[in-house]
């Protein structure tokens, strides 16, 4: 459910209905809004409405648009199956599972994309896993991720809206992409492209391979996209203070390019029948990520006078790459249907961004009279790596016990360079820095789930002891006059 403004269809508020199907927005101040309702690929955009107090929409009935004469299957419905701490979404064999990941997540009831950043009842930071591995990037990458990922091999979408115990106290709301392989032995393979069209084509191409053997199973999967997008922004701001009145106009129009590569790889090894050993390998690689802003704005005093205006130019390339590896050993005792699991991590992360604004001043006739250039290099390179052990096992007839400990080290290097003109010193100043962060977290946890016919009970504890240090070196600042 999102709550767009009349005149031009921002975003104000967004939300997800409860199970009922009712939802509620609150606070919102009076205006003009529409709103705007999907589910699946229904979607309904309301008539236009003033809100000055509460309104009651009542029933509203998402109707798809045409009638068809005449039907054939050839794919499955998707399947929303609830459970006690998370729902799924099984959308294997279906008209949903196309694209990117990220198009297959933007589909999932209860999951908003807003801003390319997942939103769930309006709560963010939301933690994405594949195949119960967690994708160590920061948030404001993760779309990236899932865009370019292609979603052909997906099985189901897990919201886990209540994590256990066993993953971090930070965690929230968690979401799994279960990963689909082969039941018998053998090879399939499928290749598959998609494109778009707005202001600039927009391309991407995916590939998948299954494997199969008696004791083993390999997934290959490469994607590859292409995307580039423009917008404009309008702002007009008037000032007031007393009789000081002034106008500030702002047209801004922005064009974001992002050519990504992701190569996954899903390998599982049976040693017998009760132990079996799993390796999985997630990589992304975004060798271009630029963005370039244009903002003029032009500044009008009382009656028109005083006019002055500047241009900003601001553009920003940047390199971004991760690698993750995971590897687990899980053992099955034949008595007392026992579990035990050893499991290692390892994420390299390396992020490079260069940005250059320039600010060019103007009079009243139009004349350049001030300019300001500040440009900035930045690095950070990010390694993570853990260990951990768990072990579960059946208790009474219809429970269940699992407890854990994991260790998880973070060691981050970040370095700054900027050069800039300061217009009051009328000198340059140049200046750099680096930042040294290690984290080590050691934790332990334990679960406690009991099912009776029509109830649930799950208990969990989870404790953490963390340390962490920083160290940033000192460095000098160089300024030199200008003529």
């Amino acid at each position: 459910m999102l709550l767009l403004r009349a005149k031009d269809s921002s975003l104000i508020a967004a939300t997800t209905t409860t199970a009922s199907g009712t939802f509620r927005f609150e606070s919102i101040p009076k205006g003009s809004y529409r709103l705007k309702i999907s589910y699946l690929q229904q979607i309904k955009l309301t008539d236009q409405f003033y809100l000055e107090h509460d309104i009651d929409f009542g029933a509203i009935e998402l109707i798809l648009s045409g009638q068809l004469q005449e039907v054939t299957l050839v794919s499955n419905k998707p399947v929303l199956e609830r459970k006690s701490d998370r729902y799924v979404f099984t959308v294997a064999n279906t008209s949903l599972n196309t694209g990117s990941i990220g198009d297959v997540l933007s589909r999932t009831p209860g999951l908003l994309v807003i801003n390319d950043r997942l939103r769930y009842k309006g709560e963010s930071g939301i933690g994405i896993m594949i195949n119960d591995k967690l994708i160590n990037l920061p948030e404001n990458l993760i779309w990236d991720f899932l865009k370019n990922a292609p979603a052909t091999a997906v099985q189901a979408i897990e919201v886990i809206t209540n994590p256990p115990s066993k993953y971090s106290a930070e965690s929230g709301i968690l979401i799994n992409v279960k990963m689909k392989g082969r039941l018998v032995a053998g090879y399939n393979g499928s290749i598959n492209t998609t494109f778009g069209q707005g202001v600039f084509p927009k391309y991407g191409l995916g590939t998948d391979h299954f494997f199969k053997t008696k004791r083993s199973a390999l997934t290959l999967g490469y994607g590859y996209s292409d995307r580039k997008e423009a917008s404009a922004f309008l702002d007009n701001t008037n000032f007031l203070n007393g009789t000081f009145f002034s106008n500030w106009n702002a047209d801004q129009q922005r064009v974001r390019e992002n050519i990504g590569h992701t190569l996954n790889a899903f390998y599982d090894l049976d040693f017998g029948k009760d132990t079996k050993l799993s390796i999985t390998n997630i990589n992304q690689f975004n060798p271009r990520q630029d963005q370039d802003i244009v903002t003029n704005t032009s500044i009008t005093g009382a009656n028109s006078a005083d006019f002055s205006a500047f241009v900003t130019n601001n553009l920003v390339d940047k390199r971004v790459f991760s690698s993750s590896t995971y590897v687990d050993l899980a053992h099955h005792f034949s008595e007392g249907n026992k579990k035990l699991m050893l499991m290692a991590h390892y994420t390299y992360f390396e992020n490079d961004r260069n940005q250059d604004i320039n600010n060019t001043f103007f009079d009243d006739q139009n004349g350049a009279i001030d300019q300001i250039d500040f440009t900035t290099l930045s690095n950070q390179q990010i390694r993570i790596y853990s260990g951990q052990i768990d072990y579960s096992s059946k208790i009474v007839s219809n429970g269940r016990f699992e407890s854990g400990i994991k260790y998880v080290g973070i060691d981050s290097n970040s370095a700054l360079f900027q050069n800039g003109l300061e217009p009051i010193m009328s000198a340059i100043t140049t200046s750099d820095g680096s930042f040294e962060y290690d984290e080590s977290t050691l934790a332990g946890y334990f679960d406690v789930d009991v099912n009776w016919k029509k109830t649930k009970l799950s208990l969990g504890l989870r404790a953490e002891y963390t340390e962490s240090k920083g160290h940033q070196p000192v460095y000098a600042n160089c300024i030199s006059a200008t003529g």
